[in-house]
């Protein structure tokens, strides 16, 4: 691995300064610079003081969470540019008695409701938005994680013809990243 990392999928107004912190928490930068490849938005390289660092920090902060997004990290920049979040929250809003989220799964739009059912439980809905007949999967549980592994485990049992199955850690992921979970 060489020394220099190519970095995606970050927030447009972010700094060198910033990036140059996050990546500091994996060994030593030497340099950053923003806005690289053919659509320069979002792009950064990133070059690390050793190989170790280097991979040290691809291990440690690709699809970590960063000012809010997801960072794809690697040492190629056409893995860091055509790599996109396996799972990404495309909106989030509150309404009186629940959470709602919608979410990208791989290009399968998905919508999670949680809200209390009790004082000690939660209810989760999973509900497809891409099929012609809507597929629902519903869990309860004393935890929203709990509720929602039930709920993962059960779409991906389900595995459905028509909608692919859920990566269920990168769903956690992106949920933990905005304290959902």
């Amino acid at each position: 691995m060489t020394n220099r990392l190519y970095v995606a999928n970050l927030p447009f107004d972010t700094t060198e300064d910033a990036l140059r912190r996050h990546f500091a928490t994996c060994g030593g930068v030497s340099d950053v610079e923003l806005g690289q490849g053919k659509n320069p938005r979002g792009l950064a390289r990133v070059t690390m003081t050793s190989a170790a660092y280097a991979a040290a920090a691809v291990g440690r902060l690709d699809r970590a969470s960063f000012e809010g997004r997801l960072l794809r990290v690697s040492d190629s920049p056409i893995h860091a540019e055509r790599s996109t979040p396996p799972v990404r929250i495309v909106q989030q809003f509150r309404e009186r008695a629940n959470m709602t989220y919608d979410l990208d799964c791989a290009g399968m739009p998905l919508t999670i409701r949680m809200f209390p059912i009790e004082a000690d439980s939660w209810r989760v809905e999973a509900r497809s938005t891409d099929a012609a007949d809507a597929v629902v999967i519903v869990a309860s549980a004393a935890t929203r994680r709990d509720a929602l592994g039930a709920v993962l485990r059960q779409w991906n049992e389900r595995a459905c013809s028509s909608l692919g199955s859920i990566d269920a850690d990168a769903l956690l992921r992106a949920l933990s990243d905005v304290r959902a979970i």
